[in-house]
């Protein structure tokens, strides 16, 4: 667990740097969405690093809900990212609104879940080695982020395929590289 903790301490900080530095150094159209990007996974991080340090099911529920001002939004991050390294410029307002609606109602539905339970059915603990780790029952709203998460890290997988394959350079081009990153994390995430 503390190895586990340390790496999201250390994935947070880098993430926080990257932050910092894509905002100051805004050198390209990228700049901007990737510091968002770095932002959300810092803050995921930082909350699931919390959450595993967490002594009580009231601190577990508290970072769970920190972790959903990042986690909510990086799928939509993330596929805004290939929509515009694809196309070259910014998504239009409706294409804004519709890839943010679930992630706000997501969100809102998380930091409010002990009202209506939408998110989460139950959230309870088991202690292993007198450390409490969330025991997460999944409710209707959970199901549909779910799914939106990966429709959306699959739309970014096929949008990163598209602009390898319409690429000259093979393995050797941004849209290969891109492809191969959205691969992970999509294998990651359906595991």
């Amino acid at each position: 667990m503390i190895i586990l903790r340390t790496l999201l301490f250390a994935t947070g900080a880098i993430f926080l740097v990257i932050f910092f530095y894509c905002f100051v150094r805004r050198r390209s159209q990228f700049s901007s969405l990737f510091a968002v990007l770095s932002l959300a996974i810092m803050v995921y991080a930082l909350g699931y690093a919390f959450e595993l340090g967490a002594r009580n099911i009231d601190e577990i529920k508290f970072w769970l809900k920190v972790e959903y001002f990042g986690l909510a939004f990086l799928p939509t991050f993330w596929f805004l990212f290939a929509y515009k390294s694809q196309y070259k410029r910014n998504p239009t307002f409706q294409l804004n609104f519709a890839m943010f609606a679930i992630p706000v109602l997501t969100l809102f539905f998380c930091v409010t879940n002990e009202y209506h339970h939408l998110y989460y059915s139950e959230v309870t603990a088991v202690f292993v080695n007198n450390q409490p780790l969330a025991v997460l029952g999944k409710g209707p709203w959970y199901i549909v982020f779910t799914v939106y998460s990966n429709a959306t890290l699959l739309g970014s997988l096929y949008v990163f395929f598209r602009q390898w394959r319409t690429s000259k350079r093979g393995i050797s081009s941004r849209g290969f590289w891109m492809m191969m990153g959205a691969l992970s994390v999509t294998v990651f995430e359906l595991i």
